[in-house]
């Protein structure tokens, strides 16, 4: 049986809990997660470098990724269901950006906070999974931005002892030539000290 919006009302008889609990969110919020680079222009500056090899920019083989909870303000609900699929939701935010739909026959209308669920939301291109525990969430994305974190701070590591070996390198190029120029000034000096007023005496051998 369905009401004149198109609504399942077996559906929705036979979930007036489910449909109670989702309906408690207006006024509240709903969360969802998201990947990103934060080499935004990452793939164009990799380019540049591949098509000229003489470009002397050091690049990684990957953006870094972040992941970054967003969380709406729920201050609409409808009831909707799919004609194709029978499947009835409630929708929240209807025909605004912020649009996100939770099926009332789904066991758990939103998504679990697992390290899978996790995994699959931070993916490029994921479909968008909505939460409804941001602390919960917020535990599971920030282990996620933590091995980011780590994976950075060991490039920098790595990066910086690369960097004291080449200034290491530097110092002793400086030290060799400046030993040499010493040397050589102390040299000159021993010589003038000497050599009679300038002059050299040539001593040329007998038979």
């Amino acid at each position: 049986m369905e009401n004149m919006s198109g609504v399942d009302m077996n559906t929705v008889a036979a979930h007036y809990g489910q449909i109670s609990m989702l309906g408690s969110l207006l006024g509240a919020k709903y969360f969802t997660l998201e990947g990103k680079d934060t080499w935004t222009d990452f793939e164009k500056a990799q380019r540049e470098i591949q098509l000229n090899p003489k470009n002397p920019m050091l690049i990684v083989n990957k953006s870094p990724r972040k992941y970054e909870i967003r969380d709406f303000d729920v201050v609409e609900q409808k009831l909707k269901t799919n004609p194709l699929t029978n499947v009835t939701s409630v929708v929240f935010n209807p025909g605004t950006p912020t649009e996100a739909e939770a099926s009332i026959v789904a066991g758990n209308a939103f998504a679990p906070v697992t390290d899978e669920v996790i995994f699959e939301s931070i993916q490029p291109g994921a479909s968008k999974h909505i939460f409804a525990n941001g602390r919960a969430l917020l535990t599971k994305v920030n282990i996620a931005n933590q091995q980011q974190v780590d994976i950075i701070t060991a490039l920098i590591k790595a990066l910086q002892a690369q960097k004291d070996s080449i200034i290491s390198t530097m110092k002793a190029n400086e030290k060799k030539v400046s030993d040499y120029e010493e040397a050589l000034l102390k040299s000159k000096k021993e010589l003038n000290a000497t050599d009679n007023g300038g002059s050299v005496e040539i001593v040329i051998g007998q038979n």
